[in-house]
């Protein structure tokens, strides 16, 4: 893949993600998402800054952001993937006293060399309405110590609602 086409791929791959754990509200302000919910995850509740904005643009895109998440009682996030927001995002979050937390690492691979590597019969799927407490465990063990109850009311009020 050219160096060129590794912002789209990455911002597709977001968006997608972003998608699939859908914000409770969402707006949008030039190409960023501006995305809230209520369980504590943080990114579901995060702005992805994926619109081309000049240097010049930043300070009043993150003062609106900033105005979107205080009008919900909540503080403004931003998901920075290098390469994938705009130059100078940043340096521009540093200065409003804004620091870097919860790094993650997105890995994509071909399904087929992923399919490769598995011994045959030894990919087994279970589809459940509502996170298992096997879910939750899992969750414990990525987060460390915490509470992911409210994931877990949140998830298991909106499977009894519906």
């Amino acid at each position: 893949m050219a160096a060129a086409d590794i912002p789209g791929l990455v911002r597709g791959l977001q968006e997608r993600s972003a998608r699939a754990v859908p914000a409770v509200v969402a707006d949008h302000l030039d190409g960023w998402w501006l995305r809230y919910e209520d369980s504590g995850a943080w990114w579901a509740c995060s702005v992805l800054p994926h619109g081309d904005a000049g240097i010049s643009h930043l300070p009043a895109r993150i003062r609106c952001a900033e105005k979107f998440y205080a009008g919900l009682g909540a503080r403004a996030r931003f998901q920075i993937s290098p390469g994938a927001c705009p130059p100078g995002l940043d340096g521009a979050l540093a200065e409003r006293g804004y620091r870097a937390g919860s790094p993650m690492s997105l890995q994509v691979a071909p399904a087929a060399h992923v399919n490769g590597r598995l011994a045959a019969g030894a990919l087994r799927i279970r589809v459940d309405d509502q996170p298992t407490d096997a879910w939750f465990g899992t969750w414990l063990a990525v987060h460390g110590t915490g509470d992911p109850g409210p994931e877990r009311s949140g998830c298991r009020g909106r499977a009894e609602a519906s």
